[in-house]
């Protein structure tokens, strides 16, 4: 739809002068959206090359010393408790319990020394590509956005007169129509 027509029928134009605007008010909310998206592509490849936060660090090696802490308590009562079994103390079942619980507690330590070694590491290599990937297609498509909003604003390719005006205000314009001649 025609917005504008900046020029007159016999009027002189100069190179690179506004002939006709059109509504682009459909097309500019998505170059928010690409501009946006792109923003958000950039501040996940930023988290990416930052690493983890040493916060993170903390907490987790503060939830393995506390698992080896629990592991070795659990240890010396299973001692005490076999001792006592052998005494006929205490029934097996006890001495059951915490044989079982010391290797849950050994596995759950196993598993987040694992977890300790993946957030010191940071992100694998494949991820950051992906990111920096995101980011270049991110910044492709608001490129394109940008370009299709500049076709909304028909410019004078040349220096010369307009002959003739073949739009108006309010008209709707086919792709290709000529507006001026």
């Amino acid at each position: 739809r025609v917005l504008a027509v900046e020029v007159e029928r016999g009027a002189t134009v100069a190179k690179d002068a506004v002939l006709v605007k059109l509504d682009a008010s459909l097309e500019t909310p998505l170059e928010a959206l690409r501009a946006a998206e792109l923003e958000t592509a950039k501040a996940q490849l930023a988290l990416l090359e930052a690493g983890a936060r040493i916060e993170d660090v903390r907490v987790a090696e503060a939830e393995l010393g506390s698992l080896r802490a629990r592991e070795a308590i659990v240890t010396k009562d299973l001692q005490r408790q076999r001792g006592l079994l052998a005494q006929n103390a205490v029934p097996a079942n006890v001495v059951d319990t915490l044989e079982a619980e010391l290797a849950g507690t050994a596995e759950r330590r196993r598993a987040l020394e694992e977890r300790v070694k993946l957030i010191k590491r940071g992100a694998r290599a494949e991820e950051i590509a992906a990111a920096r990937a995101h980011v270049q297609a991110a910044t492709a498509a608001l490129d394109a956005q940008r370009t299709r909003l500049s076709r909304y604003v028909l410019y004078s390719p040349v220096d010369g007169h307009a002959l003739d005006v073949h739009v108006k205000v309010g008209e709707m314009v086919a792709p290709g129509a000529p507006a001026i001649t």
